[in-house]
């Protein structure tokens, strides 16, 4: 096999939590007691130049896109500067770097999710530290891990989703399945394979679904179906596999509930899907002298009441109902946490309606072009899926991984018409303006455009 002028590195981590550490995903559900599967981070460094020979080369000669995946519910941009800063001390390295969640719900608490009240110990934040870490060690691994390589594309379908805003005959809007509402089962791959000697290297697998299918009652570490997918992919292909999540806001695996099956029944399935693409998978020709990335901010706007009095009157009504939540003592401790949760940000979208609060986030959004054709394009939050496929289609890249939980997160990024509906995730937990979702879908066909035209 020749080079097509890629160089690639991989390198993987183990950064399963001890036991007893808060488990992130769902309110009330207590400490890890058990470790169902390992929690991983894994890195692909890619770089391209012109010339290319048989060993791999010094880190100095040439820059890198590096995505690093993590069997993680999320991290913030504060938590990605950090690793940032960690890369910056080391001599001769140039990297962009593209941090990524798998978004699973059975995994630790990180980084304490203070908009969704969701408390952060000190055990946990001894966590985030050696996290940080050893992320930015991966980061270097993968990159000294640089070889020649060659890199291809395909694309399958695999049916783990289904979307979970379901109407009822009163226009309430249930979490539950919605086999008529929004669902992409797209599976973008990537293939990498070394060319001294020839073998493969690594798969990116890139799908949108909630990593949700062991339901809110495990207790044990476990990378849902993400990591069944990797396992079945590499022991295929030989390969090391990475999963990186699409956007997946309002689609939650076919599949949920306490059952070690599910993960095992999912994971299978979007395995079987990606190695029979991978078999088939078109090779890519870099952009040289190296690989093309572009970033740019993205403003989107804070959700906040129309007036004070909007406002004053939602905080009243939600400490009536808390009121009524904890004189009733529910067994569940999570409808209380719930309720508590609702007022706080009730009584933050209060403070925004007085001048209190910062008009918008600012977020960070990069584009990484593989050829003429393929990118990839982050995300910070959990998108829904009709933005993704609005994104897709005014893309001049005909190949997309739209990596979702990547680079930060503001939580959910609803489209316009999901606000008139309700539900969870425009009550519970969004941040942002019912204009946000047009707003990241502009920026991110702008960015994509601009980073075309510079090939």
């Amino acid at each position: 096999m020749t080079t097509n002028g890629w160089k690639a590195g991989v390198a993987r981590a183990d950064i399963t939590p001890d036991l007893g550490l808060a488990m992130d995903g769902y309110l009330g559900r207590g400490p890890a007691t058990g470790i169902g599967a390992p929690l991983t981070a894994t890195a692909l460094a890619l770089s391209a130049g012109r010339e290319v020979g048989a060993e791999p080369q010094a880190r100095s000669e040439s820059s890198a896109t590096v995505i690093v995946c993590c069997d993680l519910l999320c991290l913030s941009s504060t938590t990605l500067e950090r690793v940032r800063e960690s890369l910056r001390a080391q001599p001769d390295l140039e990297v962009d770097l593209l941090l990524s969640c798998s978004h699973t719900h059975t995994g630790p608490v990180t980084e304490g999710h203070d908009l969704l009240g969701v408390a952060r110990d000190a055990r946990s934040a001894d966590y985030l530290d050696v996290l940080v870490g050893a992320l930015a060690d991966l980061v270097v691994a993968a990159v000294d891990a640089l070889e020649p390589a060659t890199v291809s594309y395909a694309r399958a379908e695999a049916a783990i989703g289904v979307n979970r805003r379901r109407r009822d005959a009163y226009g309430t809007v249930h979490m539950e399945p919605n086999p008529d509402g929004d669902y992409d089962p797209r599976v973008d791959v990537l293939r990498v394979d070394r060319c001294h000697p020839v073998a493969p290297l690594a798969v990116v697998m890139n799908a949108a679904c909630h990593a949700v299918s062991l339901g809110d009652l495990w207790r044990q570490w476990h990378p849902d179906f993400p990591g069944v997918a990797r396992d079945l992919v590499e022991a295929e292909t030989g390969a090391v596999a990475l999963f990186v999540q699409g956007a997946a806001g309002d689609v939650n695996s076919l599949l949920f509930g306490h059952d070690a099956a599910n993960p095992e029944i999912l994971g299978t399935r979007l395995g079987e899907a990606v190695v029979d693409a991978w078999r088939g998978a078109s090779a890519l020709q870099p952009m040289a002298p190296v690989n093309h990335a572009l970033s740019r901010s993205v403003v989107l706007p804070r959700l906040r009441p129309a007036t004070v009095e909007e406002a004053d009157a939602r905080v009243m009504a939600l400490e009536r109902e808390l009121a009524l939540i904890e004189a009733d003592a529910p067994d569940d401790p999570k409808y209380l946490r719930w309720a508590q949760v609702r007022l706080q940000n009730a009584r933050a979208g209060r403070d925004g309606a007085r001048g209190g609060a910062s008009e918008s986030f600012v977020e960070e959004l990069t584009a990484v072009a593989l050829d003429r054709d393929t990118a990839i394009v982050t995300a910070p939050g959990e998108v829904f899926t009709a933005l993704a496929v609005r994104i897709r289609a005014r893309s001049p890249f005909v190949n997309l991984f739209y990596a979702g939980y990547t680079n930060g997160s503001v939580y959910y990024v609803p489209t316009r018409e999901a606000y008139a509906e309700g539900g969870y995730e425009i009550e519970s937990a969004c941040f942002v303006a019912p204009e946000a979702g047009e707003s990241l879908v502009e920026a991110t066909v702008e960015l994509l455009e601009q980073l075309h035209r510079s090939l």
